[in-house]
């Protein structure tokens, strides 16, 4: 609450000051719920007083759209009341999760998670060494299994699909076949599904002169296309772009920046040595972005791109947490040789 609105009441009669005891009240009720209650949607409470000191003033800030659970757009879910595709009551913390084909996909990785405060799968399949991934029914079976196991210890797992850049180049009907057959295909499985397309990666493959002003219109064309071709089969859909993309699309003209994605929430990667850096990086986007998101910390090495040290991992952990925004964790093959402590 506004520490001048508080101050304001304080020097009023009796009346405001009992106002002000309920709405303090009311507060720590809803902190008070938190670990068991999702609480994902803004509203009004209005305080008016008639008087010498005439007050009115609007409280519609007590829970933006980016706490808590970002993709579910109930009010208050008790805990264990939830529906099976969505068992979280918590800030969302992901690991990004690469499944080739000789990937033991042991039951005991869900533990290890758990232990990590992990609490979301994005589940990658590789198909490499000639592995037919979801393709393979013997592997389809697995995957499908493990997925399984991991929701019935709480977890919610999401797909990740189209994973290469040149999808933007795809127009509606060929989307229809790549996503619209996997989705069909999975949909027993999933109801969310992460798009990993990496847009900006063309400027060094087939148009090495694409920069921005090409890549953005292309890409907000296909997220068009996906978010009509995910309402068809009823499910949702997560864009993931860099944390500068954000500017890109503003410079191209598009002042809504992220905002003007299609998808029901976007995982923001972010590439950087410290949590300073990485708080930096994302101001705009807190500041202006509106849809749902989720910020991805690159803790592994590869890639040829920035790696947090591993002294600032908890530090931008702790951070992120404490301004209520839902961690990724990239990814899971070098989070699981780090200790424990590092993500309590």
């Amino acid at each position: 609450m506004d520490y001048k609105l508080v101050k304001m009441i304080l020097q009023s009669d009796w009346r405001m000051k009992n106002l002000l005891f309920l709405s303090l009240l009311f507060t720590f009720l809803i902190v008070s719920n938190g670990m068991n209650y999702q609480l994902i949607f803004s509203f009004d409470m209005a305080y008016s007083y008639e008087g010498s000191n005439a007050l009115t003033y609007n409280y519609n800030q007590i829970m933006s759209s980016n706490k808590f659970l970002p993709l579910d757009n109930s009010a208050f879910i008790p805990a264990g009341d939830s529906p099976p595709n969505n068992n979280l009551t918590q800030l969302e913390m992901g690991v990004w999760l690469y499944v080739h084909c000789y990937y033991d996909l042991d039951y005991g990785l869900v533990d290890e998670f758990l232990s990590r405060n992990i609490n979301t799968i994005y589940f990658s399949v590789q198909n490499d060494d000639d592995c037919e991934g979801w393709d393979d029914p013997a592997l389809f079976q697995k995957y499908a299994d493990f997925i399984e196991f991991a929701r019935s210890e709480g977890m919610n797992v999401y797909a990740v699909t189209l994973e290469k850049p040149y999808y933007i180049k795809q127009n509606y009907d060929e989307l229809e076949d790549s996503f619209g057959n996997f989705i069909n295909k999975t949909k027993e499985i999933f109801d969310t599904y992460v798009i990993d397309v990496e847009p900006y990666d063309i400027e060094g493959g087939a148009e090495p002169d694409a920069g921005p002003n090409v890549y953005v219109p292309e890409y907000i064309e296909m997220s068009k296309n996906l978010r009509s071709i995910a309402d068809d089969y009823g499910v949702k859909y997560i864009d993931t772009v860099p944390d500068w993309f954000h500017t890109d699309i503003k410079n191209t003209g598009l002042k809504e920046g992220l905002d003007a994605l299609y998808g029901d929430g976007v995982n923001i990667m972010t590439y950087h040595t410290t949590a300073e850096e990485v708080l930096s990086k994302i101001n705009d986007i807190r500041t202006e972005v509106i849809k749902p998101y989720v910020i991805s910390i690159k803790i592994t090495e590869g890639l040829d791109a920035p790696t947090l040290q591993e002294n600032e991992i908890s530090k931008t952990i702790n951070l992120l947490r404490a301004l209520s925004i839902p961690i990724g964790l990239f990814e899971a093959d070098g989070i699981l040789q780090l200790p424990i402590s590092f993500f309590q």
